[in-house]
């Protein structure tokens, strides 16, 4: 099968390389529709996001994430999934709890504790990863404590009664993965208050 190539982006792409200062407002407007159409399509080659990177400098924002664009395969073929400088992103994050990618069988979500606050202790029927970008404190697992910091990664077999306690003066900022996913895609909880609050779960809806 051959890939998908839309022509209204393959003309913004000329009309920017031949030096065109302008582009048509119909044409931009095309070439996003087409873009969006072609997210979930598999064939599509990566010159469509090339092309409506080049005509529109702004990247597509997912859950308030901007995503890279015109990455590609060997084959050509717009990559699907989540590629980002996770460090950057981790420490950047000031919300309690940010989901930034949900896939069908694990999700990815930024954490940020202040200074003394803690997840709280909970347990799951998943497994959940952690890794400590920045700042210091202390992963309890089932009653045993343990000291971290930057660079630190906890794993926590479902079943485990956890909790990540920012003991440090500073916020401790980290990511962690669900598998499978645990709350609805694309949450943001700004405060710990905000999550307790919301009784919100994961409703089989993914990213992409």
């Amino acid at each position: 099968m051959q890939p998908t190539r839309y022509f209204p982006l393959t003309l913004i792409a000329v009309a920017i390389i031949s030096g065109c200062s302008t582009v048509p407002n119909q044409s931009l407007n095309d070439a996003h529709s087409n873009y969006n159409n072609a997210r979930s399509n598999p064939d599509v080659t990566n010159l469509a996001a090339l092309e409506i990177s080049r005509a529109d400098k702004s990247a597509p924002v997912l859950n308030g994430i901007e995503r890279p664009m015109g990455q590609s395969n060997k084959e050509g073929i717009i990559m699907k999934g989540f590629v980002q400088d996770i460090e950057d992103l981790a420490i950047k994050n000031d919300e309690f709890r940010r989901v930034i990618y949900t896939a069908k069988h694990c999700q990815l979500v930024l954490m940020a504790l202040k200074p003394k606050e803690e997840i709280g202790a909970e347990v799951h029927k998943l497994d959940q990863f952690f890794r400590v970008e920045e700042g210091a404190g202390e992963a309890v697992l089932d009653g045993v404590r343990t000291a971290i910091r930057a660079g630190f990664a906890v794993v926590v077999p479902a079943g485990t009664k956890h909790n990540i306690i920012n003991t440090g003066s500073v916020p401790l900022k980290l990511y962690t993965l669900y598998a499978p996913p645990n709350h609805r895609d694309g949450i943001v909880h700004h405060t710990r208050e905000d999550a307790e609050a919301d009784n919100e779960h994961f409703d089989g809806k993914t990213t992409e």
